[in-house]
């Protein structure tokens, strides 16, 4: 397959997980999209080669796929992915994910509509209550809108003409590097956030998720990424204020499903509140909690409503 006839990278970083992976490239396969406008790029970084035998149908019947072992700890195997790929415009792809049918094409018309200007592109898929286009001048406005969606990867991409540029850093977030992606992807243009559904979540085996520390993930780290768009005038003080806010409610969030409820999973929990107090207050928790029910039980009743 000629690489510049490639209209879209799918990027697939994953630790192993079959039960995952295989209905998300079902998924892709079934979307009737001609195998020559994109390809699936799997870098896996998981223990054994249990995968890889797993998906041999899929890389006997298409051409377009990139397989890669990886020894890349955690999040970094999401730019060992992003260096394979050889589109226009290079998507993540959760691997948790299956794809709503006619996502593919879509994303393809959106390319071709979007090829002249280039924008920065992030996918919210409907994780907001937002318009389904929504375009912004700067980085602190596209920003404001995402908040705390900043930390998710499932939305990034980036153009192919930029990939040497992004991708010629030594080292990365160890968290979010799709963050450093997105970032250093501003050259004075739009940025654009598309709301369409494109994929949905299968429940899952949250102990099959990556074993890293969440709350130094989320309560310290992501916070210190925010201190220093702040501190640099990235952002503007309302939306490093609304982010934090939005933050510490889906941090209380976790705090509720993994230590209140005690929902098993694969994260580090130990050190929640040394995570915490580094860049919130004892008050923030209480208040944060106070919200964080206040808005389930107005989801609650809105559902009764609706029904």
């Amino acid at each position: 397959m000629a690489s510049n006839n490639i209209v879209l990278s799918l990027c697939i970083p994953t630790n192993g997980i079959v039960e995952w992976v295989v209905p998300l490239l079902e998924s892709i396969y079934n979307q009737n999209c001609d195998d020559y406008l994109f390809e699936v790029i799997i870098t896996d970084n998981g223990e054994n080669n249990e995968l890889y035998n797993s998906i041999e149908k899929f890389t006997t019947n298409h051409k377009n796929i990139i397989y890669k072992k990886t020894n890349s700890l955690l999040f970094q195997n999401q730019i060992d992915c992003f260096r394979l790929a050889n589109g226009k415009l290079v998507k993540f792809l959760n691997h948790r994910d299956v794809l709503e049918k006619g996502s593919i094409n879509k994303i393809i018309n959106i390319i071709e509509a979007n090829k002249v200007d280039k924008p920065i592109i992030y996918f919210l898929n409907n994780q907001k209550r937002i318009n389904r286009e929504n375009e912004f001048l700067d980085f602190n406005s596209f920003a404001y809108e995402l908040s705390y969606y900043l930390t998710w990867s499932g939305g990034t991409t980036f153009w192919n003409e930029d990939k040497e540029k992004l991708l010629s850093k030594r080292s990365y977030d160890k968290y979010f590097p799709h963050i450093d992606i997105i970032i250093s992807n501003d050259n004075n243009r739009k940025y654009l956030i598309i709301n369409d559904v494109l994929s949905h979540q299968k429940p899952i085996d949250e102990t099959k998720k990556g074993k890293y520390d969440l709350f130094d993930a989320f309560a310290n780290h992501f916070v210190e990424i925010i201190n220093s768009f702040y501190a640099n005038n990235k952002i503007i003080k309302n939306t490093y204020s609304r982010i934090k806010f939005d933050n510490l409610l889906f941090v209380i969030g976790l705090h509720y499903q993994y230590i209140v409820k005690k929902t098993p999973c694969s994260y580090i929990l130990t050190n929640f509140w040394g995570e915490f107090l580094k860049h919130y207050k004892l008050v923030d928790f209480f208040n944060g909690y106070f919200c964080f029910i206040i808005r389930k039980i107005a989801l609650r009743l809105n559902r009764i409503y609706e029904k």
